[in-house]
């Protein structure tokens, strides 16, 4: 077998090399240049289109709007910043935290069951993790790495979908 980065691997029954110390599941000596390329400015006025207006914004009080309105004059700067990122293989810890608000769905307000999470977070984790994700939709599709039963997390296909094939 293949992976994406060129290595071979056999298929041996002893799978306890593909387990770390920590017994943390990984593909020895696996390297995706794909993802380790520095981001473009395509990358990142692409991310910025998928961004939706009027929603939330968490503690940094950054809009979507405002990467928006803006990504011709902040682009260049968004992408030396998302590639010290890359380069230093650093996440910003403050792009990790975020604001759990509760959203009612139905029925009684009174009952908590009636709500669903949400957690709001910076608008700069949005949009860096959206280049990212990106990349390995693009990996998985161009390697078609991803089974024709998944359904979940896909675009375009629904738990409906998957229940009408059965």
């Amino acid at each position: 077998m293949k992976d994406l980065g060129g290595n071979v691997f056999d298929n041996r029954n002893d799978e306890s090399e593909l387990f770390n110390e920590n017994n943390d599941f990984y593909l020895p000596n696996t390297v995706y240049p794909e993802l380790d390329r520095p981001v473009s400015i395509d990358e990142i006025m692409l991310a910025v289109k998928s961004l939706k207006r009027g929603n939330a914004y968490e503690c940094d009080n950054l809009l979507n709007e405002y990467f928006i309105e803006t990504v011709d004059i902040f682009a260049v700067q968004l992408c030396k910043l998302f590639n010290n990122i890359i380069d230093s293989a650093v996440f910003p810890e403050s792009w990790t935290l975020g604001i759990i608000v509760p959203l009612h769905k139905k029925g009684s307000v009174s009952d908590v069951n009636n709500y669903r999470d949400i957690i709001l977070v910076s608008c700069l984790s949005k949009l860096f993790t959206c280049v990212i994700n990106k990349r390995i939709e693009s990996i998985c599709n161009e390697n078609n790495i991803i089974s024709d039963a998944q359904f979940g997390f896909r675009k375009g296909r629904s738990t409906i979908d998957a229940i009408f094939i059965i």
